[in-house]
């Protein structure tokens, strides 16, 4: 997710919609999002496990955002809980390599 001109309170319940939306959509319990911020930095939401409570609008919003997405999930299990410093070490390298996202 990139945003332009969203305040950074925006950005976070967005990603955070966003990821249990997917994590409903696609029938997985863990998952991260990344949302870059204009050069600000990036933001960053993981999730385990979805509450209950939540499934069924998360899963109608998935429907909405993700039929169209072609995404390929991968397998978390691998990765240690707190992967946020792995994460930003991968967006680093990444950034070195030339993208741009």
């Amino acid at each position: 997710m990139v945003t332009r001109g969203v305040a950074r309170n925006e950005v976070l319940s967005r990603v955070q919609i966003s990821l249990m939306a997917a994590l409903a959509y696609f029938g997985v319990e863990r998952g991260m999002a990344i949302a870059a911020r204009d050069e600000e930095g990036f933001e960053f939401a993981y999730a385990d496990g979805l509450d209950p409570r939540f499934c069924e609008e998360a899963a109608a919003a998935g429907r909405e955002l993700f039929t169209r997405v072609r995404l390929k999930p991968f397998d978390l299990s691998t990765l240690p809980r707190d992967g946020e410093e792995q994460a930003a070490e991968a967006v680093r390298l990444a950034h070195l390599l030339g993208w741009q996202g």
